[in-house]
């Protein structure tokens, strides 16, 4: 009959000794599923793995902490690590700074991040929204509704011109145009005539009037204190059957994003002094 095993507690320490160096031969170090808990040893079969101690806190920290602006970013950079990297992509737009990050020193774990992916402005994804002939206005009442939600974002010409021309249009539901005629200062009219019932009911028309150009100013990502940038537009038309097709186009918008992105860059730079590169970690 196998004598059976006494404790390793109550063996002598030179036999305790041994078994326990037979035990790490046998078996492979591994972490238990329970992570607060040191890391423990596999054994033959037979024997189970006990937990031996529990800690206090995590051995090391780790974790990803998403941000909602540069500010909060900087700040909880700036309380953990001062000389990490922070990362930046355009396409999408984010911040990644790894507080553990390999040093010249020696490798590390690499996993206990800060992100900051900014978000675009309710105003950018507005203009975005319409932006192109395939966004095109469905009818002149559509067209000035529009106007007058946007009248704020334009500067040139005022929002007060806007809005007057957004009146102008509602007045033309019922209306067939023709005759566009480019002037002088760059706008466009149009001749009207109002219909009933699809004929024209005498006298009751007269002009409409777009610019052919026009600037919004707007904040690129969201965001209390993000700046305002100006992006240059312009109306396009078609007359089809007497009816009046309008839209815009924003002028390489992508240009004015990347403009806000390197100014958002140069802000992060400032405020947590540290090496920003330009692509993304593992």
């Amino acid at each position: 009959m196998n004598k059976e095993i006494e404790p390793v507690a109550k063996l002598p320490s030179r036999d305790a000794a041994v078994l326990i160096a037979a035990g790490a031969a046998l078996g492979d170090a591994k972490q238990h599923t329970d992570k607060e808990t040191l890391p423990y040893m596999v054994i033959p079969d037979g024997y189970k793995s006990e937990v031996l101690a529990r800690l206090d806190r995590p051995v090391r920290t780790s974790g990803t902490t998403q941000m909602s602006d540069a500010r909060s970013f900087s700040d909880l950079y700036g309380r953990f690590a001062a000389d990490s990297l922070i990362y930046a992509s355009l396409n999408p737009a984010q911040f990644i700074a790894v507080l553990n990050d390999h040093k010249e020193e020696g490798p590390d774990w690499r996993d206990h991040r800060i992100v900051f992916q900014p978000k675009h402005s309710d105003p950018w994804n507005a203009w975005m929204k319409r932006n192109g002939a395939d966004k095109a206005f469905n009818g002149n009442v559509e067209f000035a509704e529009w106007l007058e939600d946007q009248a704020l974002d334009i500067v040139q010409p005022t929002g007060a011109a806007m809005l007057h021309m957004a009146l102008s249009f509602k007045a033309t539901e019922s209306a067939q145009f023709s005759n566009a005629a480019n002037l002088q200062d760059g706008s466009v009219t149009f001749d009207y005539q109002r219909t009933v019932q699809g004929s024209a009911i005498g006298p009751g028309g007269g002009k409409c009037k777009i610019p052919e150009r026009f600037t919004i100013l707007i904040p690129m990502f969201d965001g209390p204190d993000e700046p305002k940038y100006k992006i240059e537009a312009r109306f396009r038309y078609r007359l089809v059957g007497g009816g009046l097709r309008i839209w815009y186009q924003l002028e390489r918008p992508n240009l004015v994003m990347e403009a806000a992105f390197k100014d958002l860059w140069k802000k992060i730079e400032k405020e947590t002094g540290a090496s920003i590169l330009y692509g993304r970690p593992d």
